[in-house]
């Protein structure tokens, strides 16, 4: 008797997570990575989608990783003619819409790293929104090339 019921509770538990739906109202971080940085550097960028599932706009608050003591968000310029890197102060993703992080546009620059960095590896990436949300993201480190 005590066999039936604990196999009866293995199969209603086993059906619980079926037929559900991914939340429409969310935040993904698609395509995260990054590349080894240079030799004896500090610094990398992490490259990636960040899309706002949800119907209001999203404001990055705070970000950071697994790997680095710091995490900005930088974007490159056109300037008086020339290409330059300026840090983000102020990231609003409106509803419905995607904001990608690439080279030569926005990106995370990272700071300080706590141990070398290699291809192959991944850590993960946080990034807390204003209102409280938060959306943790595996990156990859490719191999440069």
């Amino acid at each position: 008797m005590f066999r039936l019921i604990g196999v009866c509770i293995l199969v209603l538990v086993g059906f619980t997570g079926c037929g559900q739906k991914p939340n429409p109202e969310s935040v993904i971080v698609k395509n995260a990575f990054m590349y080894p940085p240079v030799p004896g550097s500090q610094v990398g960028a992490i490259y990636m989608v960040l899309e706002n599932q949800t119907s209001s706009p999203i404001v990055v608050n705070y970000i950071h990783t697994t790997i680095a003591d710091r995490v900005e968000v930088h974007q490159h310029i056109h300037e008086d003619g020339m290409m330059k890197m300026r840090q983000a102060k102020h990231l609003k993703i409106p509803a419905k819409q995607k904001q990608l992080f690439e080279p030569g546009g926005y990106h995370l620059m990272v700071f300080d790293f706590y141990e070398p960095i290699t291809a192959g590896s991944r850590f993960t990436l946080v990034i807390e929104f204003e209102g409280g949300q938060r959306v943790e993201a595996p990156v990859d480190v490719r191999p440069q090339g």
